[in-house]
């Protein structure tokens, strides 16, 4: 764990983690982040969801990934994921926050400043 963000006031963490290599891939990541939220997906639908993050470069000139769960996770599902993705040299760091749909959704510009701020 590289570093630990509180948002708001008892708000959820944003946690930002460095492993080494890719962690198993990308498809194993995102399953393993809907196991801790509890909720399966259908494989056809991850791969899908995997293929279509939303991609930019950081001020840093990184590549970032970042998967809004909110999009895959059934409606009735009252908290979601946001997740990025950063692939360094022999590691890949990552950015995840966790909460309700309407806390991300009112958080998700500050979560891609963050994103977007990375350097090496």
């Amino acid at each position: 764990r590289v570093a630990t963000l509180l948002v708001g006031e008892g708000g959820p963490e944003c946690v930002i983690t460095v492993f080494p290599g890719d962690v198993g891939g990308l498809e194993a990541n995102l399953r393993r982040w809907l196991s801790q939220m509890q909720a399966e997906v259908p494989d056809a639908d991850l791969a899908r969801f995997a293929r279509a993050p939303e991609t930019f470069q950081t001020e840093g000139g990184l590549p970032c990934l970042v998967y809004d769960f909110a999009g895959l996770l059934p409606p009735a599902k009252p908290e979601s994921l946001l997740a990025a993705v950063v692939p360094l040299e022999g590691s890949t760091a990552f950015v995840k926050l966790a909460g309700t749909r309407e806390f991300l959704a009112a958080h998700k510009e500050a979560y891609l400043s963050l994103c977007r701020s990375l350097r090496p």
